[in-house]
This record gives structure tokens, sequence and C-alpha cells, in this order.
């Protein structure tokens, strides 16, 4: 399994406590593993606390969002073009490259079934 795989639960429910509408929370989500991605060997050492680091990026990410732009709280998940800004729609598509995945379970809820 990837870091993406054992950290992204973790992460997400980090990011859900701060952010009600589900597209920035999925757009903090994946701006949150960009970020992890492009800072990772330059950040990590031995004995670095990872699921540490990165909720602290999530936690940063989520605090620069509120109140999110554009969008109801009771919004449904985003869809591939649904993404808050286009801002948020790389970061979404980066992170679908970065890992080789599809990106609609990446930004559901349940992240632990993807």
């Amino acid at each position: 399994m990837t870091l993406f795989d054992h950290t992204r639960a973790a992460v997400r429910a980090t990011i859900d406590e701060e952010l009600q509408d589900p597209q920035c929370a999925a757009a903090v989500f994946a701006a949150t593993y960009v970020e992890v991605w492009w800072l990772a060997g330059c950040h990590i050492g031995s004995g670095t606390d990872v699921v540490g680091w990165i909720n602290r990026i999530a936690e940063r990410r989520s605090a620069e969002e509120q109140p999110c732009p554009a969008s109801a709280s009771s919004a449904p998940e985003p869809a591939i073009g649904d993404a808050v800004d286009a801002q948020h729609l790389r970061a979404l598509l980066e992170l679908t490259s970065l890992l080789g995945r599809p990106l609609e379970p990446l930004t559901k809820l349940d992240l632990g079934r993807c």
C-alpha cells in the first residue's frame, strides 16, 4: 500500500472536521497530498510522525480555505468538472495523475473504500 492508502482516512477526517462543504473538502484533500508529494523528500526523516505532518498540512490548508468560495454546505460530492475553482481542479487532477487513479473515488467522503 502507498502512503496515500495508509493515511487517507485520517487525513480526510481531519479535513472534514474543519470543512463542511464536500467540494472544498475534496479540493483541500487533493491539494494536501499534492503538497505532501512535492515536500516529502525535503521534510521526512527517520522518526518523523508522517500522519501528524500530513495532518498539519491538511489543517493549514483547511484554515486557509474557510469560508469556502461559492458553494453550499448541502452540495453533493464533486464530480470531475465540479471543483470550486480552477486551482482546486488542478489539485484534483494532479493527485489523480500522481496516484494513477481515477478522480471520482479519490474525492468521496468514504475514502476507506477507494
